[in-house]
């Protein structure tokens, strides 16, 4: 796990602070946050979701970053209404 880490941040880092760049993103983008989240990821994916004029930001109460592992239910419950109706 440590190696995906090292390239996660690394990517995440590449990114740098200028969202404008996915302010061209056309499609519906989808967001998917944990309740417990760490400071710094909370203000990125608020930051990041308003970039594109389609961003959407859902939490999942309850949870941290890990979600998608620890109540994978919580997770489809959350990303299932985008994926039925990315435009609603």
């Amino acid at each position: 796990m440590t190696p995906a880490w090292v390239r996660e941040i690394r990517a995440v880092d590449a990114f740098g602070d200028d969202l404008e760049q996915f302010s061209v993103l056309e499609t519906p983008t989808l967001l998917v946050v944990g309740q417990f989240r760490p400071p710094w990821l909370t203000d990125m994916s608020r930051r990041l979701q308003q970039a594109p004029p389609n961003g959407r930001l859902v939490e999942i109460p309850g949870h941290a970053h890990d979600a998608y592992l620890t109540d994978p239910g919580a997770m489809a419950d959350a990303i299932l209404p985008f994926a039925l109706d990315p435009a609603a």
